[in-house]
């Protein structure tokens, strides 16, 4: 396990073994391994362990008798020394006969051959140094690099010489950070691994020996002269990282601010000295390079905010003003080229363009490039077709001009594509050449009408245009007729963008038949044929998903536990035996087919997937629950969804209204909803990809080049119409694999070839900005040629951008999903994994708030706000934590309501803000307090998911550790911090590689990261179980029934007189008081129910001597209670909580809220006449308090209309529950009471009988 050796090897057991033994001994005798002896002893026994493992598997050692290194296709001799197959084929044919070791005579017929069985032992000691290097380099990472201290400078002396090895003739080779002398480096390179571990602590604590690996490595002479560049790029990321790592969290806005200070501060002293550069490189020189791309980075981002109009606070005011005198004062102007390349990488090309007009941002170009006259073309990113596109496209722009079309069908003839790719050509050069003529200010510059019957002819005749919906689409582009995509003078560049890519789509479309297109087709041709049709990427319904899947295994029956957590019975579907809910703990099942108290039979969930697009607001696609790939891999997943999108924005151009009806819920404007959604897909992809705006967008037009080029298919099961959940899902998830993944493999190398084309095209070739950004020929920029011999092109470009979607990519594309199980699935769900460590303080919340109302006198209403405002001693307190339950509900919303306890649709279908009501922060088993017991029971689902996926991946059983809510602290929970954590920790794991005679190359350490997420966040976390989650209950919601019951057998009951009852109700005059009176009463009751007592006892006295009481109770309240004994307790309840809805309706406020809406339905006028007859007839107090008593203790039930349907006779329904209480219906009720009114009018009836029994008195 220390070496992470596989127990099975029997072979090496022992020995492994004996290691561990040793290890543990050297490691009590010295167990300071940042100390050079401690270090020595560990290293002593590993090389030790190294050699003996060589030696168990090779007799004579791994080296080649020959070439001296670790043999290559290897074979063995019959005197056991081994070779590999070149080198003894080279002796042999030099007529040598022997071993060239040991001199013992080759059998006559012998060949040499590769031997299987010694290529399996290299094997297995390759992967033995492996795991022993592995244990070496994670002991440096875990302990001599750990806390604040470096190692002893005698440490990293030996691991500064591990870098490289000196062989017998003299000569010094590079090789792995490693203390055994193998695996030398054919060709020189220079690793950042050891930089990487010093540069954990401060630049001057470790300067001393960053220069001695500098100065190392130049002396070594590893890099030629030509690739020095190179070389100093390394270090410079390394060290440019190590800043980025020890930079302040993102919305620390104290700590932001005080960023921005140190940084002005560093560029003041930096100009006050000498910014001329030294005359050697030193590391020193190479820090200050790193800190000032860090700084034009953050003024980077600064200007970007800063572009719609968004101001920038003081101090990072004055940051700016000083990266400007940087810029204008240092004489350097490579600062400027990289400040233009970073705007580049987040604008694009065009935004740069317009900045240069702009005079606010004059200070940012060189002068040679302010006096370039012309504005250069725009990038022509339909390139991504090649030359053949162009010949094309030029022909048409020669035709604008000299009005002769003939060149262009010439042009599309000699082109050597398909048909229909040159019909492609010829669309796209049209856009190209013609349409965006109307984009200009200058009505002149447009197309004349002369001009545009030019081309009508060629529309009309050309042979590449022989379709007619073709040839249409062509007209519109030449009289600019595109609906909602017309081109307007002054539009947005983002959104000439996305007409660009539309356009690109449409050509596709209207060209292609391929089966997998029909859907896109129909979506953007003729979307009135897909009204019904599910829209590819939108949610599935995910309970119904998880059903289906359990479902599949063998009939279930489903049923509910008490807190409404769905389990399920097999075979018959009664219950056999008792459980518990998994969820919350609660008894669940039953024995010998009857089920226990609560737990109750439902229908299966219904599929609630819907058809159409119903995504809803963009603003919402940041927030996890947006985030699904529903079992897809991110990238493929987005490029499918923006695809979708395309072809939705292409159909809403010409039918939005018909589109209008396939989007829900519905939007006034079609076009605007779609173009934010594909702003937020081109987003999400570029976080994904790790690329800048420019390769994020000529990717995107690479994937619909793709469409264009799919192979003819011989038959399909493609639904066109997308008719069915199942049949969406099938499109999707083929497009997915079968276009989308094998184009992103190749991504790298297609971008390459694009950016050429795109970049060599002459009419941009020339334009200053563009060679700024993409070139390094800098010979135009004077300034540029006196500058330092480390100041070129590679150090001051652009590296791609580290984000967990972009790990995401970088696993997908080496297709390391089951490789690195926990990895991957960590980050499938990261964004919402992220949101675990919120579980304490919202778990906290509830539980105070629970506290605050379960007795509350006063109902609870009003928004959040006005609850906070209200508040006095812990007003930060509860905006604090109110504002991290709403952030966390916002952010998981359609996740919990997919996933957990099934909320209506009319409590969870937006996000909460402070004006939200109260009632949606208290936790409860219906209404809105569903949400946030919803969430908390998500929030322990998710840290559960992790818990159990480590213990899969490392095959250990946490089941016996598990902790409940009720006992939950902070550190029982996965925390992490995304900036502060996550991110230095993938980048500390980022290393740098320079081959002699190659570009720099940067390497995620994929295996380390995923070992160093689990041991630093994920392991020895508790499974959580749900016991003890905080309920506020409802009085409804208790069962008093059951207390009653047990009352009644300890306690024996009867009801209060006449007199009595009157004299508690006139006493207790406030509402308050009743309240207060009415929770005294439950108190009592719940202590009768457990200890019993003597039913004649005055109840003040119980309350005075057994239970000490009195001096918290109101003495109004006391002599309230005088008259009554222990006896009258649950008759008093009864009469007390009637009471209190009574006052409820003189206050007008509504007793029954919450309640179904079946129990609340209209009396009519005969109904009314009815109840005032059956009044005059009689006493109807007690028919009021028992009506009462079953609708707080029946109707108020989750599920009641099931039970009670509301069409039943409100007499009979009342009268049953009064039999099963053994209480006798008055003869008046049975005689007088009418059969019409039915238990739908049960509240009205209460009501209305209360209300009419107190106008009657106050007569």
């Amino acid at each position: 396990m220390l070496l992470g050796f596989r127990n099975e090897d029997r072979q090496l057991r022992t020995h492994v073994l004996n290691t561990i033994k040793t290890l543990s001994n050297v490691l009590q005798e010295n167990s300071d391994i940042k100390s050079t002896k401690g270090f020595e002893a560990v290293v002593k026994v590993l090389k030790s362990c190294k050699q003996e493992a060589t030696t168990q598997l090779f007799r004579f050692g791994l080296e080649c008798g020959v070439c001296m290194r670790e043999p290559q296709e290897t074979v063995g001799l019959p005197c056991n020394h081994i070779y590999c197959l070149t080198c003894i084929k080279n002796s042999l044919d030099a007529g040598r006969t022997s071993c060239p070791r040991c001199r013992q005579q080759l059998p006559d017929d012998f060949q040499p051959h590769v031997s299987e069985d010694i290529s399996a032992s290299v094997k297995k000691n390759a992967e033995f140094r492996r795991c022993c290097n592995g244990f070496f380099v994670d002991l440096l990472s875990a302990v001599c690099f750990k806390d604040n201290t470096p190692p002893a400078e005698g440490v990293i002396t030996h691991l500064l010489s591990y870098l490289m090895i000196e062989t017998e003739h003299k000569q010094i080779h590079t090789k792995v950070l490693s203390p055994f002398e193998e695996s030398q480096d054919k060709n020189p390179v220079v690793r950042s691994v050891i930089l990487k571990l010093l540069l954990k602590f401060s630049f001057d604590e470790v300067q001393k020996y960053l220069q001695q690996h500098f100065s190392s490595v130049e002396e070594s002479r590893f890099v030629d002269d030509g690739d020095r560049a190179e070389l100093y790029a390394l270090y410079i990321n390394c060290l440019e990282d190590s800043i980025w790592e020890k930079m302040p969290l993102e919305g620390n806005k104290a700590a932001e601010l005080q960023c921005f200070t140190n940084e002005t501060q560093f560029l003041r002293l930096f100009l006050e000295e000498d910014t001329s550069a030294p005359a050697t490189v030193c590391i020193q020189h190479l820090q200050h390079i790193a800190r000032l791309r860090v700084t034009l980075t953050m003024a980077a981002k600064l200007i970007s905010d800063r572009l719609p109009g968004n101001n920038v606070p003081d101090r990072a005011e004055d940051f700016l003003n000083m990266v400007i005198k940087l810029c204008e004062d240092s004489g350097n102007d490579w600062y400027r080229v990289y400040l233009i390349r970073k705007l580049s990488e987040s604008q694009g090309v065009e935004y740069v363009q317009t900045m240069m007009k702009n005079p606010e941002f004059f200070w940012i170009f060189p002068e040679e490039i302010h006096q370039q006259n012309e504005d250069g073309g725009l990038m022509d990113q339909y390139l991504v077709y090649g030359e053949e596109y162009k010949s094309v496209r030029e022909a048409v722009a020669k035709a604008v001009v000299d009005g002769d079309v003939e060149q262009i069908e010439d042009a599309c003839e000699r082109c050597t594509a398909s048909p229909k790719n040159r019909t492609v050509f010829l669309l796209l050069a049209l856009f190209r050449e013609v349409t965006t003529l109307y984009r200009s200010e200058n009505r002149g510059l447009h197309p004349t009408p002369e001009q545009c019957l030019e081309f009508d002819d060629l529309i009309e005749g050309s042979t590449y245009l022989h379709q007619a919906e073709v040839r249409r689409f062509a007209s519109a582009l030449v009289y600019n007729r595109l609906g909602a995509l017309t081109v307007q003078p002054g539009s947005a560049i983002m959104e000439n963008t996305i007409t660009e890519l539309i356009i690109h789509l449409a050509a596709v479309l209207l060209t292609g038949n391929h089966h997998l297109l029909m859907p896109l087709k129909h979506l953007g041709l003729s979307p009135e044929n897909m009204q019904r049709a599910f829209i590819p990427t939108m949610p599935d319904d995910m309970l119904a998903v998880a059903q289906a899947a359990m479902n599949y295994q063998g009939q279930l029956t489903w049923y509910v536990c008490p807190n409404n957590h769905p389990c399920c019975v097999d075979m018959c579907g009664m219950p056999i035996e008792r459980g518990r809910c998994l969820e919350c703990g609660e008894e669940v099942g039953g024995e010998h087919y009857t089920v226990v108290p609560g737990f109750t039979k439902v229908q299966l969930h219904e599929d609630q997937t819907r058809p159409g697009h119903i995504l809803g607001d963009p603003e919402r696609r940041n927030n996890p629950d947006a985030l699904d790939t529903k079992h897809m891999s991110l990238t493929p997943f987005t490029l499918v969804r923006l695809v979708t999108h395309l072809a939705m924005m292409l159909g809403a151009s010409e039918k939005p209204e018909v589109v209008q009806q396939i989007i829900q819920p519905p939007v006034k404007d079609v076009s605007l909803f779609l173009r934010l959604h594909i702003i937020k897909d081109l987003e999400q992809l570029s976080q994904a990809l790790g690329k800048g705006a420019d390769d994020n967008i000529t990717s995107v037009h690479l994937v619909l080049k793709s469409l264009q080029e799919l192979p003819r298919a011989s038959s399909t099961t493609i639904d066109p119409y997308l008719t069915s959940k199942e049949s969406r899902n099938t499109w999707e998830t083929t497009v997915a694999t079968d276009i989308m993944t094998p184009k992103l493999t190749d991504l790298d190398q297609l971008l390459q070839e694009a950016n050429g084309n795109i970049r060599n095209d002459s009419r941009v070739s020339s334009n200053f900005i563009i060679r700024t950004i993409h070139g390094d020929d800098f010979s135009f920029l004077a300034s540029l040629q006196q500058c330092s011999e480390v100041d070129s092109s590679a150090v001051w470009s652009c590296r791609e951008r580290l984000s967990l979607l972009s790990l995401t990519h970088i696993m997908e594309t080496n297709d390391q999903k089951e490789e690195l199980p926990l990895l991957w699935r960590f980050l499938q769900k990261e964004r919402e994994f992220r949101l675990i460590k919120f579980l304490p303080e919202i778990l906290n919340l509830q539980k105070r708030l629970v506290r605050k109302y379960q007795n509350a006198t006063e109902d609870i209403v009003g928004p959040i706000r006005e609850f906070i405002d209200q508040q006095t001693e812990m007003r930060q307190w509860y905006q604090k934590h109110i504002e991290t339950f709403l952030k966390t509900w916002n952010q998981l919303r359609v996740s919990v309501t997919s996933n957990e306890i099934k909320i209506p649709e009319e409590f969870c279908s937006r996000d909460l803000d402070l004006d939200s009501d109260l009632q949606y922060l208290l936790p409860r088993r219906q209404g809105p307090g569903l949400c946030a017991t919803g969430l908390v029971s998500y929030l322990v689902t998710l840290h559960n998911e992790l818990v159990n996926a480590v213990d899969h991946h490392t095959r250990e059983d946490s089941s016996d550790y598990t902790v409940s809510l009720t006992e939950l602290t902070e550190q029982h929970v996965i925390s992490y911090d995304v900036e502060k954590d996550l991110l230095p920790l993938i980048l500390s794991n980022c290393q740098y590689s320079l081959e002699c005679g190659h570009e720099t190359m940067s390497e995620y350490d994929l295996p380390r990261i995923q070992q160093q997420i689990l041991t630093r966040f994920l392991q020895g976390k508790p499974l959580i179980t749900r016991a003890g989650i905080p309920t506020l209950v409802n009085m409804q919601e208790r069962d008093y029934e059951t207390i009653f019951k047990t009352v009644h057998g300890k306690v024996p009951q009867r009801a209060l007189s006449r007199l009595i009852w009157n004299s508690v109700s006139r006493q207790l005059d406030s509402y308050s008081e009743v309240c207060e009176a009415l929770k005294i009463v439950e108190l009592l009751l719940g202590y009768l129910s457990m200890t019993g007592g003597d039913p004649k006892m005055k109840l003040v006295t119980y309350l005075q001597e057994i239970l000490k009481m009195d001096q918290n109770i109101n003495q109004h309240i006391l002599k309230a209670f005088c008259k009554c004994d222990l006896r009258h307790c649950v008759c008093l309840w009864q009469v007390l909580s009637s009471l209190r809805s009574e006052k409820m309706l003189q206050l007008k406020r509504e007793p029954f809220s919450g309640y179904p809406a079946e129990y609340q339905v209209p009396l009519t006028e005969e109904n009314k006449t009815e109840l005032k007859r059956f009044m005059s007839r009689g006493n109807v107090d007690q028919w009021l308090l028992e009506m009462h008593e079953f609708l707080l203790l029946r109707l108020g039930r989750l599920r009641a209309t099931e039970d009670y349907n509301p069409s039943w006779s409100l007499k009979e329904a009342v009268g049953a529950y009064m039999d099963l209480k053994e209480v006798e219906v008055p003869p008046y009720v049975e005689e007088n009471f009418s059969e019409n009114v039915q238990l739908s009018h049960i509240i009205e009836t209460w009501k209305y009988t209360i209300t009419a029994k107190q106008e009657l008195m106050n007569e």
